[in-house]
């Protein structure tokens, strides 16, 4: 049925992102949300300040 393959593909498609996240937690490469957020701010107005 195309559901349940549909959430297989959904579920094996979260397991790669979790796998990823954890690679780069194990890496020591994460950025604070608040980091996260400014970075996000910064390029927002880089794009509204550009047009």
């Amino acid at each position: 049925d195309i559901h349940v393959y549909e959430d297989i593909q959904e579920s094996l498609a979260l397991l790669k992102i979790l796998a990823g996240s954890s690679k780069q937690i194990k890496n020591n490469q994460i950025k604070s949300s608040e980091e996260v957020f400014r970075n996000l701010d910064n390029r927002i107005s880089k794009y509204h300040n550009g047009k």
